[in-house]
């Protein structure tokens, strides 16, 4: 048992350049080249820097999620991220659990049917903002819910935060190295695809098809690609 609040904490010695001023140097000048890497990287940090807030709503408001909503709501979450900030989907997040609390004390329903609402409340959400041009408000990063050690660097290296939506630290990491064409291909796929769905005016459909793609274990690439070449038939 520890007093946490006067714990002290220390960095493990890395194996080749200890704990002295060549390891830190070593790593804060290193040069950071691989935007697809790091893209990917922000993508499982800020996940789960929304999942995180997600749960702690569910727990406030005694929302019981099965492990397999869960996972749907990684995904929708996930490319939720690809347009819009962590701090605009931690506002998704509130309406749509306020609104499954509300469902939880209906006559005919209880906790776990209403969080059971939840991944395609949310799913529902991002959809309604690609037709409204966007997410018009956003939260704080709340009282207690740290950045935490990598969220700092991707503050202090990249000037990233809670603020930034997908689109900007595409942008940001793109600019790295001239070897980016495959994310410049994706984002301008993405954005073809979604201008092809609200001018057809089926954009749930679409957003369908593509989770099923996710579901299949493809990756947001290839079930784009797949996605299009459907769309072409």
């Amino acid at each position: 048992m520890i007093r946490r609040n006067q714990a002290e904490y220390f960095l493990v010695a890395d194996e080749k350049f200890g704990r002295g001023d060549k390891a830190i140097r070593t790593i804060a000048e290193r040069a950071f080249t691989d935007a697809k890497a790091l893209f990917e990287l922000w993508l499982d940090y800020a996940e789960n820097d929304v999942v995180r807030y997600l749960l702690d709503q569910c727990e406030t408001y005694r929302l019981i999620l099965e492990s397999e909503e869960l996972e749907k709501i990684r995904g929708v979450v996930r490319q939720g991220l690809l347009t819009y900030s962590v701090a605009q989907l931690w506002f998704v997040v509130w309406v749509v659990i306020r609104g499954a609390a509300s469902y939880a004390n209906h006559r005919f329903s209880n906790r776990t049917k209403a969080a059971a609402t939840i991944p395609r409340k949310i799913r529902e959400q991002i959809g309604r903002a690609v037709q409204e041009g966007g997410i018009g408000r956003s939260w704080d990063r709340p009282d207690g819910h740290l950045a935490g050690s990598l969220g700092k660097v991707f503050l202090n290296t990249f000037q990233i935060d809670e603020k930034a939506d997908g689109r900007q630290v595409f942008q940001r990491f793109a600019l790295l190295n001239s070897s980016n064409m495959e994310l410049e291909s994706f984002e301008s796929a993405a954005a073809s695809f979604m201008r092809r769905a609200l001018e057809r005016q089926n954009p749930g459909a679409a957003m369908i098809k593509f989770a099923e793609s996710i579901r299949a274990g493809c990756d947001a690439g290839t079930a784009l690609q797949g996605c299009m070449e459907k769309d072409r038939r």
